[in-house]
């Protein structure tokens, strides 16, 4: 974080970190989420 970091938390619930250092929150399954991000990160980097 003092490097200029980011926090991604992905649960299925909100947690006690999440307010403090969480950055983004992605609720749902990781399985699910980090398929969705790749896509994304993929879908971006193509534009």
């Amino acid at each position: 974080k003092q490097a200029g970091s980011k926090t991604i938390e992905i649960n299925l619930e909100r947690t006690a970190l999440t307010d403090h250092i969480t950055d983004i929150f992605l609720q749902g399954k990781a399985s699910e989420k980090v398929s969705q991000v790749v896509s994304a990160v993929k879908q971006l980097r193509e534009a």
